[in-house]
């Protein structure tokens, strides 16, 4: 978790700078760590003569390496709800939506099977399915999104991922912003981007960790998937 809370108070202090800023994100799938534990003695010397003596060192050495295997996060739905809740958590409002995410919203949504059809009885049939299957139709979403209603971005306003910003409790003011030589030596976790930095202090860990697990639920069950499978952490 050290890395996640590094993670996002380097974004935090990212968009402190210029909060127009996409933020990045990992999601962790796997690690392994290894430990090497060396000991010996490795010098032994006796003198003799008018001041006899007798000279010995031991060395103890450990070792840590950690290897962490991690995909990017590179869904534009997802990235835009990040840089959402990252501006949130600022006292910003959420930037402007640009159409495109309309468009991918609302096919998205039009291309989910029915309740209580499969995929393959709402799959087109013929010669051209194959190809259907690869465009990005903006037709109606099942939030009621049409052609006009893409192009004046109101599909992805009435879309789950736009509906989901409004679910989401984000802590504000949980954080300090400053220079390197603001930062005060009992600060818990600290994160810059250039010359500015972003920390939390101990009374405060509680609004990270919250924050963080907004973060991630957002990255690992993403919320373009369809209607009922974004994000599932909510705090009431």
């Amino acid at each position: 978790m050290g890395i996640e809370y590094q993670m996002v108070l380097d974004n935090m202090a990212m968009l402190s700078v210029n909060p127009a800023i996409l933020p990045w994100a990992i999601r962790i799938n796997d690690g392994t760590v290894q430990v090497n534990d060396e000991g010996g003695m490795p010098e032994l010397g006796v003198q003799w003569g008018s001041t006899p003596g007798f000279t010995r060192g031991i060395r103890a050495v450990r070792s840590v390496t950690e290897q962490w295997g991690a995909h990017p996060i590179t869904d534009p739905l997802v990235v835009k709800t990040l840089q959402d809740v990252y501006r949130q958590a600022m006292g910003l409002p959420p930037a402007a939506d640009p159409p495109l995410l309309a468009q991918l919203s609302a096919s998205a949504d039009s291309q989910e099977p029915a309740k209580g059809q499969t995929a393959e009885t709402s799959s087109p049939a013929g010669p051209d399915a194959d190809r259907s299957s690869e465009e990005l139709p903006p037709g109606p979403s099942s939030a009621g999104a049409n052609v006009s209603d893409v192009a004046d971005n109101l599909g992805y306003a009435g879309s789950p991922l736009a509906q989901i910003r409004g679910q989401l409790d984000v802590p504000v003011g949980w954080f300090c912003v400053g220079c390197k030589r603001d930062v005060p030596k009992d600060a818990c976790f600290v994160g810059h981007y250039c010359d500015r930095y972003v920390w939390v202090m101990p009374d405060r860990v509680e609004d990270l960790s919250h924050f963080t697990l907004i973060v991630l639920g957002i990255t690992k069950h993403g919320v373009s998937s369809g209607p009922g499978r974004g994000l599932a952490y909510v705090r009431h």
